[in-house]
């Protein structure tokens, strides 16, 4: 099978990076639950999205999610009346804020069953 080479964000075509998927500027707020969390939920904005995840700011006041941990976030979408619910799982943190992967609900529920189990 051939291997065919997209630019990645940064414009490289350089095989031994992997290849990101395009992200979309965004700025819709977001309510944020961390499974097992007895914390309140965090108000945050969505600053892009991509298929695979996103990047979410959160204020200097708002407490944050920790790497590995299990988020459940609620986009309401005013301008077209509805929301959308997401799992996913936080990658990274930095002072802005953090990183989420998308997951599907099965997988999800999959990882949480290991780490019980660990």
């Amino acid at each position: 099978m051939s291997k065919i080479l997209r630019q990645n964000a940064e414009g490289n075509s350089d095989p031994s990076r992997p290849e990101r998927s395009i992200r979309y500027s965004t700025e819709e707020i977001l309510n944020i639950e961390i499974y097992g969390s007895n914390q309140s939920p965090i108000i945050a904005v969505m600053r892009n999205i991509s298929k695979s995840g996103a990047f979410v700011e959160i204020g200097q006041s708002s407490s944050r999610p920790s790497k590995g941990q299990f988020i459940r976030g609620v986009i309401n979408l005013d301008s077209i009346g509805k929301s959308r619910i997401f799992n996913g799982e936080v990658i990274w943190v930095n002072e802005d804020g953090f990183g989420i992967s998308f997951m599907r609900k099965e997988e999800l529920v999959q990882k949480i069953m290991s780490k019980v189990s660990a």
